[in-house]
């Protein structure tokens, strides 16, 4: 059984004040997206030099568990309501320290995952391990268990793409 999450309360505040200025989203502060059938997405750019400094920070901030499984910032596009990246895409970028697991879980969207920085991070899809090294293009297809865990001695950085806005407006999301 995996612990449950733990979330530092100290400096939270500020911390979710950086996220809504960079239009970033820690879902795992609550509470969970919105939905709005009439999307306005509108043209919008997110910064890594925005975006790193605050995904590192969670590594201080939250460990993974049970309630909070994955440590990730949605990338929130400003005119889409529901806090997703467009209205059939959500973007996320996902933190995992050296040694930690990620619970294994599943859910009817599919992800999609671009390894940005780290080495010695894996991700396992119904059993089967998949090692992640930048540049890697990793498929988690609808309703396989998979879980994400690092042997690494330095942290593990992707970008996360889940087509959970058309999921949900098909009305058949569920984990």
């Amino acid at each position: 059984m995996a612990p449950a999450a733990t979330i530092v309360q100290e400096g939270l505040q500020d911390f979710a004040r950086a996220l809504e200025h960079a239009h970033l989203d820690a879902p795992w502060l609550g509470p969970e997206m919105e939905h709005d059938p009439t999307p306005k997405m509108v043209p919008f750019v997110w910064r890594w030099a925005d975006i790193e400094p605050l995904i590192m920070r969670t590594g201080e901030l939250m460990t993974p568990g049970r309630g909070a499984e994955r440590r990730i910032l949605r990338l929130a596009n400003p005119g889409v309501p529901g806090k997703t990246s467009t209205h059939t895409l959500s973007t996320a970028v996902q933190l995992l320290l050296p040694g930690e697991c990620a619970p294994a879980h599943r859910h009817s969207p599919t992800a999609i995952r671009f390894i940005m920085q780290g080495q010695g991070a894996y991700t396992t899809v119904e059993g089967e391990r998949c090692p992640m090294e930048p540049g890697d293009l990793v498929l988690t297809p609808s309703w396989t268990w998979h879980d994400h865990g690092s042997e690494a001695a330095e942290p593990a950085v992707w970008m996360d793409g889940l087509d959970i806005p058309l999921i949900r407006s098909l009305d058949s999301m569920f984990f």
